[in-house]
């Protein structure tokens, strides 16, 4: 779960030069990116793809996978042509930012698109290794809510953090997580909940996968380690959809992930500038201006390491599972997400007892340094050694690069259900 960039093929080609050296410097070697290219790809991909694959290979250090948007009619009639290009996994926003919000961030999605996602999960269904990814957030709830919190008079004594989390509230998720596993286990189709906040939108997966929906879920690092009542310390930077939930909220999650009740940890990386992120507000301004999302992928792994391993409230060997070989099972990406035979030797080397300060010298140059909540922090765990294919390619604090990325496809075989 990674944004290279927002709204078009130069962005998203542009944030994967900048974001994979990032990624590389964090311990990451293969991200897994939505395709998000507004008017570019609104009648489908299949006829601009190898052009927005081959263009990425230039620039990306890390391997990638691309998850495709489906927002329109022509794109979901595009799906088995991407499918059989090796494409097995497409995010769908569903209600969550239809109209000028979604516009603004390169997000077209049809009125109908109810009917754009009854189709999407009939076409995935009939494939074994295919997957759809969900934003799971009600958008008619949102605005219902966002309406009401907004014009409230009892918001003055509400931390802004607080008072958008109202606004975006967990039963938006929990109702539409409900409706898609309703649609998984009638279609049979595999789906996968991104950034899971709240006890009430994982207990609502979790009913799901009880009655044998294939539903599996992630969280993301601030899930884990921010919550809605740190307003004081970081701001508006920690706007992000779905929002921080409560302290409680936070707790839950952690101890799911501590369970493997949790697929996955992703980053949710989003690469917005300061400028951007305050979006003519500040630090403390106005949380409604404020751009939603982190881009944190260089700090991930130390933020976790010195967070929850080394304070023995996570095992490294399930912070392997969350953030490797889980998510590498999901996605059939067959050649990755461990150390085996016949596997890629994709291997990061770390200290887990050396720490080290947060500052400008040691982060790569990515459109939030400036705004990093995490800067001046003592962190351990950065990596010393990170491998892809057999090949160092990050070493003293420095990218070392004999060979780009590549594009990892998936083998897709056909499992077509009976009519």
């Amino acid at each position: 779960h990674f944004h290279a960039g927002l709204g078009s093929i130069r962005d998203t080609v542009s944030g994967f030069q900048s974001e994979s050296r990032a990624a590389i410097a964090g311990g990451f070697t293969t991200v897994r990116a939505h395709l998000i290219i507004g008017e570019e790809g609104k009648d489908g991909y299949s006829s601009i793809i190898d052009k927005i694959i081959n263009e990425i290979r230039k620039v990306s250090l890390v391997d990638f996978s691309l998850n495709p948007m489906i927002g329109t009619v022509q794109q979901v009639d595009d799906m088995e042509r991407l499918i059989k290009r090796g494409i097995n996994s497409f995010k769908i926003y569903y209600s969550a930012y239809k109209g000028e919000e979604g516009r603004k961030l390169g997000m077209i999605i049809d009125e109908n698109i109810s009917q754009v996602v009854y189709r999407a999960m009939e076409i995935a269904s009939k494939y074994k290794q295919v997957r759809l990814i969900f934003h799971a957030e009600d958008g008619d709830l949102v605005n219902f809510f966002t309406e009401k919190v907004q014009n409230t008079k009892t918001k003055r004594n509400i931390s802004p953090l607080r008072l958008f989390s109202l606004a975006r509230p967990s039963i938006a998720e929990a109702i539409k997580i409900n409706e898609l596993g309703v649609l998984a286990n009638f279609f049979g189709t595999k789906i996968h909940i991104a950034h899971i906040s709240s006890k009430m939108a994982f207990d609502s997966a979790r009913e799901w996968k009880n009655k044998g929906a294939d539903i599996s879920v992630e969280t993301e690092p601030h899930y884990i380690l921010l919550d809605n009542g740190m307003w004081r310390s970081i701001g508006v930077y920690g706007k992000v959809n779905p929002p921080l939930r409560s302290r409680s909220d936070r707790k839950f999650i952690l101890q799911m992930v501590t369970r493997r009740m949790i697929d996955c940890i992703a980053t949710d990386t989003n690469p917005f500038t300061k400028e951007q992120k305050e979006n003519g507000t500040s630090k403390f301004g106005d949380i409604w201006k404020a751009g939603p999302g982190f881009d944190n992928i260089q700090l991930v792994l130390p933020l976790l390491i010195t967070k929850l391993v080394k304070t023995n409230i996570v095992a490294l060997p399930d912070l392997v599972w969350a953030m490797s070989e889980r998510p590498s099972e999901l996605f059939s990406m067959v050649n990755k997400g461990k150390i085996s035979n016949g596997k890629d030797a994709d291997i990061v080397l770390l200290n887990i007892k050396k720490s080290t300060k947060v500052t400008d010298e040691i982060l790569e140059r990515v459109p939030g340094i400036d705004w990093q909540i995490f800067k001046n922090s003592i962190l351990s765990g950065f990596p010393e050694v990170v491998i892809r294919q057999g090949h160092i390619i990050y070493e003293n604090n420095k990218v070392e690069i004999t060979e780009k990325g590549g594009f990892v496809p998936s083998p897709v075989v056909a499992e077509m259900h009976p009519s």
